[in-house]
């Protein structure tokens, strides 16, 4: 069934939108569900004295909401998990806990996580506990930071994975306005 329930699970709000928009807009417009598992809150993204943490998990959460909502999908089927962001390495065991529970609860059809060497300590930990999850799910691993020249012949070579490219060209407008959705990154 390719239009099952897809679990997205985004390290930080708007890598939901960077990472998976097309992917997100392409399964909700063939039928499917898509529920987006934010693990961190998002409060180091803007080193200033301008706008105080706690305004700017609020706005971040939001702008997820209006990204989500932009490529199709529902308020209800975003969770946010809270994790202080920039420090989750600390607490990949409970992670892996919280991911596991997500899934258990979900029964997803298929989970997009990123890729365990993406280039972010965040992105890396939440990718080995995504990786850790027991299911009977297709998971898909999606790069955000590790996009060197021919980084997918070399994933291909060094590591064994399926790289697969999604052709998202039909999509790419709305997936534009998800990313600037994101207004405060």
């Amino acid at each position: 069934d390719k239009t099952g329930l897809l679990l997205i699970i985004a390290p930080h709000p708007d890598d939901e939108s960077f990472a998976c928009g097309g992917l997100i807009a392409q399964h909700i417009a063939a039928g499917g569900r898509v529920h987006i598992a934010v693990v961190t809150d998002g409060s180091a993204s803007s080193p200033t004295s301008a706008i105080l943490p706690e305004e700017l998990i609020a706005l971040r959460r939001q702008e997820t909401i209006d990204a989500f909502k932009i490529l199709g999908g529902n308020e209800g089927d975003v969770s946010f998990l809270n994790y202080r962001d920039g420090h989750i390495e600390h607490e990949a065991e409970k992670l892996h806990h919280d991911l596991q529970r997500q899934v258990a609860e979900l029964s997803p059809n298929y989970i997009a996580a990123p890729i365990p060497f993406d280039g972010n300590i965040d992105h890396q930990t939440i990718g080995h506990a995504a990786s850790m999850i027991e299911t009977s799910a297709t998971v898909l691993l999606y790069p955000l930071w590790f996009w060197p020249r021919q980084a997918a012949c070399s994933l291909r070579k060094l590591f064994q994975y399926k790289v697969q490219k999604l052709n998202v060209r039909y999509e790419m407008e709305v997936k534009s306005a998800a990313i600037h959705a994101h207004r405060s990154q």
